[in-house]
């Protein structure tokens, strides 16, 4: 009758989930990130650069290098036509919007997503009091080769 069918229920060994990946579900499921932050592991990278709160601080004009991760990017399209992002950068206590003109963007498009840790130059800007960065460059933390195995792991 019924009670066999339930009792063949099998459940299978799965992959050992990545540190990563944990901390994607939490931030989408509970809307924070529990067992670390994903910026955790660049700390070296974080400490080599000045941190957003520093950034805040700066004064107009000034050139900013830091680092962290980007939370959200809203896409817009110039007058022209070009495509261009506001994005928001947080470090672990901070957060600062950031502008990627479509040069930028264009160049970055594939490291412009929530989720990259990246380090960012630029100058600062500030409009209405609120202090934001004008990207000149972009890059990923930490080191290439990971993101390459990565690629290759998930094939």
């Amino acid at each position: 009758g019924m009670d066999t069918a339930i009792n063949e229920l099998t459940l299978h060994d799965v992959e050992p989930v990545s540190k990563d990946q944990k901390l994607i579900w939490e931030k989408e499921l509970l809307g924070v990130y529990v067992s670390g932050h994903p910026l955790d592991k660049f700390e070296k990278d974080l400490l080599k650069r000045g941190t957003v709160t520093d950034a805040r601080n700066g004064r107009k004009g000034q050139e900013i290098k830091t680092a962290g991760m980007i939370e959200s990017v809203k896409e817009l399209l110039t007058k022209k036509g070009d495509r261009m992002a506001f994005v928001k950068l947080v470090s672990l206590t901070d957060s600062i919007e950031m502008v990627a003109f479509p040069e930028v963007f264009q160049n970055n498009q594939d490291i412009l997503i929530p989720g990259a840790c990246v380090a960012v130059k630029g100058k600062l800007s500030i409009r209405n009091d609120e202090p934001g960065i004008l990207i000149d460059k972009l890059k990923s933390l930490g080191p290439k080769e990971e993101a390459v195995d990565d690629v290759l792991s998930e094939v």
